[in-house]
């Protein structure tokens, strides 16, 4: 938590985010509140980044192992 500012009856937070070399900031009436709204900064700037045209392929032993871990998640569900 950055800062927390106003009276007892109506605090507002603020929350400081740091993503790798960024820093993402979230007020609200609540931690909870304040801590959803950094999030909600950090996702809107990170999906506006772009996006390679040809992103590298996945080797097929790594897709076997993606599979397998799905399908044991399903089973013991």
């Amino acid at each position: 938590m950055k800062k927390e500012s106003g009276p007892d009856h109506a605090k507002t937070f603020t929350i400081q985010l740091n993503l790798g070399d960024k820093q993402y900031i979230g007020e609200g009436g609540s931690i909870k509140l304040a801590q959803r709204a950094a999030a909600e900064t950090a996702l809107v700037d990170q999906k506006s980044l772009s996006v390679p045209d040809n992103p590298p392929a996945i080797p097929q032993r790594m897709q076997n192992l993606f599979f397998f871990a799905r399908y044991q998640n399903h089973r013991f569900i």
